[in-house]
């Protein structure tokens, strides 16, 4: 998110969504490496134990953002094709 302050555009990282205030104060309280354990059970589960787990990530971290759900685009990746 952006804004101006003093005349400058400042940035700010918005840190909740709607998903992250659905589950209240269980996401204030869970560790990062956490979430990071369930979102890759949670592909396994849906796309097969052999699929490319980053790769899923990643295709739903943009679907995410393209839907204005989360403000964070998804890192570029070095072995990304273009």
């Amino acid at each position: 998110m952006a804004y101006k302050e003093n005349g400058k555009l400042q940035r700010r990282l918005k840190l909740d969504n709607e998903y992250s205030n659905s589950i209240g104060e269980l996401f204030e309280r869970t560790p990062k490496a956490v979430f990071a354990a369930l979102a890759v059970s949670f592909a396994m589960r849906i796309f097969g134990e052999d699929c490319d787990v980053p790769a899923e990530l990643r295709e739903e971290w943009r679907a995410l953002w393209a839907n204005h759900i989360i403000p964070q685009c998804p890192p570029r990746i070095k072995t990304e094709v273009k």
